[in-house]
């Protein structure tokens, strides 16, 4: 493209390249042009639409981007565009346009946790502040041809330019997308569980990702899980007070390989979220996928992260089970009772096969809320959620399993996976009927879920326990509720037929977890 100034004519872009407003401004000043001169001409032209400018992505000290129009658009302009974003510190949009690179999709959460930054309404109820928000770096994306698609549901996705122009189902893509991020949701909340086991991280001060909201938000940033630790070389002492000062504990949960950019990501997250005020605060890093490219390992390490292996950890087989598993806990909603109950054997067998892997009794635990939901299916309970996250004050309360019939009667369900030798605890009875119960009851009225009476109950499958009982009879009932304790061991004739035989042995398994499943299967033939 020429442009006459005065007597002289001059290309400004005449190749197949981005540039910057300096390599511009540069390269016309080597042509005689002093620089606010070449700032003219670079405004006369983009506002002429002769040549691409943008407007929505900005790069440090306010610099633009500009090529040829006939490059906008192609793959070389998006990897070009990415290579200017890397070497101008815009390092989170620069991984996001890389992985669309090599990607036809990503999903919200994937955006979020690359962009490393936050939602304006998810950073202003943090309190934090940020430069750009994730809706302006979206504008920007979709400033480079990219589309955003679903937007403001779970499905909501960035597409890549070329699966744009190809037309690709990209409605498919969203659900498959959105299937794996549920899958790294499943893997946290077991993560997680095995941390607070072994005391890295505190059993009162967690939040995990759900199927609803698949991140939590730490100092203005996004992650799968955060929790605290109080371990003594994590710990710190402040002067005059009596008790430690815990140290925050963040995870990222990734279904497939970890990359470079992914461990990258997370480390710009933890540095944002680190500084509150003045001083910098220490954060433990845990990053964890089914496995790790070498970059990305040594990357880590190098940084001192904690890495936890997928594959490794639980084996191949124990991953596959968790797909299945997320799809029927998904699903389980949508299909008819004899799907559910077909996809429930699968999954049955599939556990049965695991055996002594150490994911084992998580994984039976999770089968326990599934034989829960079918039975209130199979009752004709509908709009099923398991799962459920819902606000108790200033935190939250975990809802198992709980659904709504159609004579308006709500059915709440508290599963305990436990030993056939562990009773209930008081705790226990006091929590679920006196925070969660209330707290759903709240949250279904809040968002317009009618319902005319409860039945709430505690499903053990040990004893009930005295001191559990007594507390129950302490605890004032709301009039028109039905509270009560069972044992999983007198529900059996209630499990539907179809899936009776794998559900008595799968609760067998869980009351008396040193026997062989196998055998529990073959005793009940």
């Amino acid at each position: 493209m020429q442009k006459k100034v005065g007597d002289q004519r001059i290309e400004i872009i005449n190749d197949d390249r981005v540039y910057t407003s300096s390599e511009l401004i540069g390269k016309l000043n080597a042509e005689g042009f002093s620089t606010p001169n070449a700032r003219k001409i670079l405004s006369r032209e983009s506002q002429k639409k002769s040549l691409w400018r943008s407007e929505t992505l900005k790069l440090p000290r306010d610099e633009r981007l500009f090529s040829r129009l006939g490059l906008v658009g192609t793959p070389s302009f998006f990897a070009q565009i990415g290579e200017k974003l890397r070497s101008t510190q815009r390092h989170g949009i620069a991984r996001s346009v890389a992985a669309l690179g090599t990607h036809k999709l990503l999903h919200r959460m994937d955006l979020l946790r690359l962009l490393a930054v936050t939602s304006s309404t998810d950073a202003a109820l943090s309190g934090s502040r940020q430069r750009l928000s994730f809706e302006e770096e979206c504008r920007s994306l979709e400033e480079l041809g990219a589309k955003i698609i679903q937007r403001g549901t779970a499905l909501e996705s960035v597409v890549a330019p070329q699966a744009v122009q190809t037309g690709e189902d990209l409605d498919s893509l969203a659900v498959i997308a959105l299937s794996r991020i549920r899958v790294e949701t499943l893997l946290a909340k077991i993560l997680t569980e095995r941390f607070r086991k072994q005391n890295l991280i505190s059993w009162n001060c967690i939040d995990i990702a759900d199927f609803d909201k698949p991140y939590v938000v730490f100092n203005g940033q996004v992650f799968t899980a955060y929790g605290f630790s109080y371990l003594g070389p994590l710990r710190r002492w402040k002067d005059g007070n009596r008790t430690p000062t815990s140290c925050p504990v963040v995870i990222d949960c990734y279904h497939d390989m970890c990359s470079l950019p992914q461990v990258e990501s997370l480390l710009q997250r933890i540095q944002r979220a680190a500084y509150r005020g003045r001083k910098q605060q220490p954060i433990l890093g845990v990053i964890a996928a089914r496995d790790f490219e070498t970059e990305a390992w040594s990357k880590a390490r190098q940084e001192s992260l904690m890495t936890v292996s997928f594959r490794q950890l639980f084996g191949d087989e124990a991953l596959n089970v968790m797909i299945q598993i997320e799809q029927l806990l998904c699903g389980i909603c949508q299909s008819d009772p004899k799907n559910s109950q077909d996809q429930y054997n699968k999954v049955a067998t599939l556990i049965e096969d695991l055996k002594v892997n150490p994911i084992v009794a998580d994984l039976r635990a999770i089968g326990l809320e599934l034989i829960s939901a079918l039975i209130l299916q199979s009752n004709g309970f509908t709009s099923l959620e398991l799962g459920r996250v819902v606000p108790w004050g200033s935190t939250s309360r975990d809802v198992d399993v709980f659904g709504i019939r159609a004579d308006n009667e709500l059915r709440i369900v508290e599963c305990k996976a436990y030993h056939h030798k562990k009773s209930l605890l008081d705790s226990d009875v006091k929590k679920f009927f006196t925070e969660t119960v209330p707290a759903l009851k709240k949250w279904l009225k809040d968002n317009s879920r009618h319902f005319e009476k409860c039945i709430a109950e505690i499903w053990t499958t040990g004893p009930k326990g005295k001191n559990a009982e007594n507390t129950m009879k302490e605890i004032r009932v709301p009039a028109g509720d039905n509270w009560t304790i069972r044992r999983m061991s007198d529900m059996h004739a209630e499990i539907p037929k179809n899936i009776r035989r794998r559900s008595v042995a799968l609760l067998k398994a869980i009351s008396f977890p040193e026997t062989d499943l196998n055998d529990l299967c073959n005793e009940e033939c």
